[in-house]
């Protein structure tokens, strides 16, 4: 049975206790969803013919990610000024949350000093980089952050949708409401396309090897 207390269990072999390397996990999971749903905001945010130029490639990196959501935000919604205020915040502390992640999930435990209650960690394995003690609540509080954001993105832009909202004014909700008359969701193409390399399906999925 899976112990990760268990000293023979190879995949906690780190310098560090194994709750640590579950809130690691939780803050790279809950990270993957934030990042496939801002995705999918940006997306909705590029459907005019101009943003769709500008969206497209989509840039790998988030920092340039979170500014192109920033220029569509300010030329969909140039007319309403706290609407692209709201937005560009969003983008902005989803950045900030990018880069604590950054440094969680790709930096250097390299000081278990558990006995202290933290754990020293490096952006650099060369020791050149940013040096932060790390304690379990900050890295659970973290991940807990980034869901919150999820929550606010997809709250915040369906908020026309459900009435009432604590995330966008009415005004705001009305600007939201006649962007989708003008650029309505498009048609789902059923089934939906897949490449053909593509291995499982809904139905069957393939088992996961390691």
């Amino acid at each position: 049975m899976f112990d990760p207390a268990n000293p023979r269990e190879k995949a906690f072999w780190l310098p560090l206790p194994h709750e640590f390397v579950a809130a690691i996990g939780a803050v790279a999971a809950q990270w993957s969803y934030f990042d496939m749903q801002f995705d999918g905001v940006t997306t909705f945010l590029s459907r005019s013919p101009e943003c769709e130029k500008i969206a497209n490639p989509r840039p790998y990196s988030f920092s340039k990610r979170a500014k192109l959501f920033r220029n569509l935000a300010r030329l969909n919604f140039e007319n309403c000024a706290p609407l692209v205020e709201k937005l560009s915040s969003l983008s902005i502390r989803a950045h900030d949350l990018c880069q604590k992640r950054n440094v969680v999930v790709h930096g250097f435990w390299f000081d278990s000093r558990w006995a202290d209650g933290y754990i020293t960690l490096t952006s650099k394995a060369d020791g050149t980089g940013d040096i932060y003690s790390v304690d379990l609540p900050d890295v659970l509080h973290l991940a807990r952050n980034i869901a919150d954001l999820r929550t606010e993105l997809v709250a915040f832009i369906f908020a026309d949708c459900h009435g009432e909202s604590q995330f966008a004014t009415p005004t705001e909700q009305s600007v939201l409401q006649e962007y989708r008359r003008r650029y309505p969701d498009p048609p789902q193409v059923l089934p939906i396309p897949r490449d053909p390399r593509r291995v499982g399906t809904p139905q069957r999925p393939e088992p996961f090897r390691a």
